[in-house]
C-alpha cells in the first residue's frame, strides 16, 4: 500500500508539473519551462549559447483583420516550423502573443548561423529575429548577475533595431546596442 501511494504521489506530481509548464496556445512547453531549463543547461555545459527572440511581425495585422483565433493558428504554424529546425535538447517557448524565444547550444558560430538561416529561409518575410550569442567557456562561472531573462532581453533589443525599411531580417546583439539604448533612455528621462 505504501508503494502504491508513493507511485500515485509521483504521478500526481508529474501531472502538476506538466500543467505548470504547459502553454495551451502552442500545445507545448511554456516560458517558465524554458527559463528554468535554460538556466540549468547553461550552468551545466560549456560552449556557444544562443538566445533568439523571434517576432511574428504579421500577427497583430492578422489579429485585427481576421481575428485572434486565426492569428494564433498562424503563430502555432510558425512555432512548429521553428521547432523543426532545432535539436532535441534545444528549448523553445512562446514569450507573448507574437514573440517566440529559443535557447540552444552549438560548438561553432557557423552552426549557429545555419540554425538561424534555416529558420529565416523557411519563414522569410513573416519574422524578425534578434540573437544574443555568448560563450560559456568555464562551467564554474556563476550566473548571478544576469540570467536567461536578461539574455532574451538582449536578443529582443537586437530584434527591435530591425524594422520594415531594413533590408535585414536578423540582427545580432552587441554592446553598442546596449550603450545606445542606455543613452536614449537617459535623453528621454
Amino acid at each position: 500500500l505504501l508503494f502504491v501511494n508513493i507511485i500515485l504521489s509521483y504521478v500526481r506530481s508529474n501531472r502538476m508539473m506538466n500543467a505548470l509548464y504547459f502553454d495551451d496556445k502552442m500545445l507545448d512547453r511554456n516560458w517558465l519551462f524554458l527559463t528554468t531549463n535554460a538556466e540549468k543547461m547553461i550552468k551545466r555545459q560549456r560552449g556557444l549559447f544562443t538566445v533568439l527572440s523571434i517576432n511574428f511581425c504579421k500577427y497583430n495585422h492578422i489579429k485585427s483583420c481576421v481575428g485572434a483565433g486565426y492569428a494564433d493558428d498562424e503563430l502555432l504554424k510558425m512555432f512548429r516550423i521553428v521547432k523543426k529546425h532545432l535539436g532535441r535538447k534545444d528549448l523553445i517557448a512562446r514569450f507573448d502573443d507574437e514573440n517566440i524565444g529559443v535557447v540552444f547550444k552549438r560548438d561553432l558560430s557557423s552552426d549557429i548561423e545555419k540554425v538561424v538561416s534555416s529558420i529565416l529561409n523557411e519563414l522569410g518575410d513573416d519574422v524578425y529575429i534578434g540573437a544574443y550569442v555568448f560563450d560559456r567557456k568555464n562551467t564554474r562561472e556563476k550566473m548571478t548577475d544576469v540570467g536567461i531573462e536578461d539574455f532574451y532581453y538582449y536578443a529582443e533589443l537586437a530584434r527591435k533595431n530591425l524594422n520594415e525599411s531594413s533590408p535585414y531580417r536578423v540582427a545580432y546583439f552587441d554592446n553598442s546596442m546596449r550603450e545606445e539604448y542606455v543613452w536614449v533612455s537617459k535623453v528621454e528621462t
